[in-house]
């Protein structure tokens, strides 16, 4: 699953549990005003791969265990986007 361009997209609201059960990869990217990850990310139990680019240096501090969004119990693998060297959603 992809979130990509939303530029003004501040806000993802609240994941309930139960929600999204089969996501294994998330790509956000270029969504520059958002500040962190939803309340109840953590319910994304299937989630192996997270990856992002062109996100604000807030958001990333956040990702990287400098905020409130601990993604290390849920996540398995967590890479900058730019380091797909031109991988693409489309790609698959």
């Amino acid at each position: 699953m992809g979130i990509l361009g939303m530029k003004e997209l501040e806000e993802w609201s609240r994941i309930e549990e139960g929600t999204m059960k089969s996501l294994h990869y998330l790509l956000i990217e270029s969504c520059p005003k958002l500040k962190m990850l939803p309340d109840g990310f953590q319910h994304l139990a299937a989630i192996q791969h997270l990856c992002f680019g062109g996100m604000s240096e807030e958001f990333m501090k956040r990702v990287r265990g400098g905020g409130d969004d601990h993604l290390k119990e849920v996540v398995d693998f967590i890479v900058p986007l730019e380091r797909l060297h031109g991988y693409h959603l489309s790609q698959g």
